[in-house]
């Protein structure tokens, strides 16, 4: 991703752009290490708390994993620029872990997909072994993504930055419309069980249900905050020979770190939208 440092550094305002500068780094770090706090603290509780870890999906088990490395990433990935120094792995883990974001959301997606369509099958097919598999698979595409662009990239150059935000961006839209096709589906579905249903659901089906919108929300915030970003990124690309460039590579670093805050959101989301983990809450807090 184009960090935009050195374009800021050589503008003619250069204390302005240095301040400028410094406080997108001070605001990257800080929001860095709040990702890596956050999402370590909600590790013990999801895997050690029984009745979360239960009725945790394994999709948001292994995001949470990684969402824990992109914090990791994004605050090494300030200390490197505070220092002066380019890190090829730190970069790649960085990117590698905007990635494995991307790809979590297309398992959580598929699962929710099948968990509606196929209800009574739903347990035969998304076995804890498939479950393993799939998410395994992910893991080893983004390992194989890092090692490519440590070992084979240059990825100091700027038209390496330019190409890994491009296949980011390829990376984006495809789960953009895969997910809205999926879930216009699942909305139809729901809507037609809804009319015919009514207050006779069942409890299963409640439970799938309030899964389908927590994972829902998820996914909404998931937009809301990357979408800001591949769009301006997007304009960038179509439009080169854009007057005010410094000030596009600010508002796409900006954007960039707004996106960040996705891998925050998550935990809050899922903390609210999970019965057991607000039951546990009110059990530590004493509540009636």
């Amino acid at each position: 991703m184009t960090s935009g440092l050195e374009a800021l550094t050589t503008s003619p305002d250069h204390e302005k752009m240095a301040n400028l500068a410094f406080t997108r780094i001070a605001v990257g770090l800080a929001i860095g290490i709040l990702i890596l706090v956050v999402n370590s603290a909600q590790v013990p509780i999801v895997f050690l708390v029984k009745s979360i870890r239960d009725s945790t999906s394994p999709y948001i088990k292994s995001l949470l994993i990684s969402d824990c490395i992109f914090g990791v990433a994004t605050t090494a990935k300030y200390v490197c620029e505070i220092i002066g120094v380019v890190s090829i792995p730190v970069s790649g883990i960085h990117a590698a872990a905007i990635l494995c974001s991307h790809c979590h959301i297309v398992l959580v997606s598929l699962d929710r997909y099948i968990a509606i369509f196929f209800p009574l099958r739903y347990e035969g097919i998304m076995t804890s072994r498939v479950a393993g598999i799939s998410i395994a698979i992910v893991w080893l595409v983004v390992c194989f993504f890092w090692l490519f662009a440590w070992l084979y990239v240059d990825i100091q150059s700027h038209e390496t930055q330019y190409a890994l935000a491009l296949f980011m961006m390829f990376v984006f839209y495809v789960i953009l419309v895969l997910v809205l096709i999926l879930y216009g589906r699942i909305a139809v579905i729901a809507y037609r069980q809804n009319r015919k249903v009514n207050d006779q659901a069942s409890t299963p089906a409640n439970g799938i249900s309030q899964a389908t919108r927590t994972l829902a929300l998820i996914l909404g915030c998931y937009y809301i905050f990357w979408l800001p970003y591949f769009s301006v990124f997007s304009y960038s690309i179509f439009n080169v020979d854009t007057e005010n460039k410094r000030l596009l590579i600010v508002v796409i670093d900006g954007s960039l770190l707004f996106a960040s805050m996705n891998s925050i959101a998550n935990v809050f989301v899922y903390a609210c939208g999970t019965k057991a983990y607000r039951e546990w809450i009110c059990t530590k807090r004493n509540c009636k």
